[in-house]
């Protein structure tokens, strides 16, 4: 049997060359979206099993969160609360325990995925020297003030490097100031958003905006309730 040969001119291969470089212009922006938000989502859990390892250690400490200074090394709030998450961190980083406080969208600056840390805690809550800040309940005790957010180290160039689960170096610190005029160390890494962790215990999710006081993030929390967001107090 002759079978007969398909032939194609120069111009349908051309024109079939031009659909499919439409169609994957068409179809990469689609699983570039999905694959950020594969991460949100993955960043959201990791925030709340962080949340619950706080308020169980909270619950051992008569409602206080970790109370570490700044700069502490080996006294960061990750190793406060690492055996309510059933884990802990023994001897050298290769016997670290599972890279818990990752960020799947952050950066790594070791290559030991355990090592790496994404995310801060809010110094008025882990500085506040067993004030009511520090605290997760009790009088004048807000519960929607921010606990942990999506945070980088603060290098040379907005990389979104992480930190350092024992807070080993100065530029690692423990716990940064989060208020209406102070972005430092503010990751917004999930399409120019961030996520962060609340004293309830649940994650939500913000853009910082251009003006520089959080056209979404409320800043600053009142003791007495109140909040204070773009130049107004609520």
């Amino acid at each position: 049997m002759i079978r007969k040969i398909i032939k194609f001119t120069l111009v349908e291969l051309l024109i079939v060359i031009a659909i499919i470089a439409i169609l994957a212009s068409m179809l990469l922006p689609s699983l570039g979206r999905a694959k950020d938000a594969a991460k949100r989502i993955s960043c959201t859990g990791t925030l709340k099993q962080l949340g619950s390892g706080l308020l169980m250690y909270a619950n051992d400490w008569n409602s206080f969160f970790p109370q570490k200074g700044q700069n502490a090394e080996g006294y960061a709030w990750p190793l406060a609360i690492a055996e309510h998450l059933n884990f802990k961190h023994e001897g050298s980083v290769s016997k670290w325990g599972p890279p818990i406080y990752h960020c799947a969208a952050g950066q790594l600056y070791n290559s030991t995925l355990a090592v790496n840390r994404g995310y801060i805690g809010n110094a008025a809550v882990f500085g506040n020297s067993y004030g009511t800040n520090g605290r997760t309940s009790g009088p004048s005790v807000s519960n929607s003030q921010m606990v942990l957010f999506d945070a980088w180290w603060g290098g040379a160039s907005w990389s979104y490097t992480e930190l350092d689960v024992h807070c080993s170096t100065a530029s690692n610190r423990d716990v940064k100031g989060i208020n209406a005029t102070n972005q430092d160390f503010v990751a917004n890494r999930h399409s120019g958003r961030l996520n962060y962790l609340i004293k309830d215990g649940s994650v939500h999710n913000s853009k910082i905006g251009v003006s520089g006081y959080g056209a979404e993030l409320i800043w600053i929390i009142y003791t007495d309730g109140r909040y204070w967001k773009d130049g107004t107090v609520y």
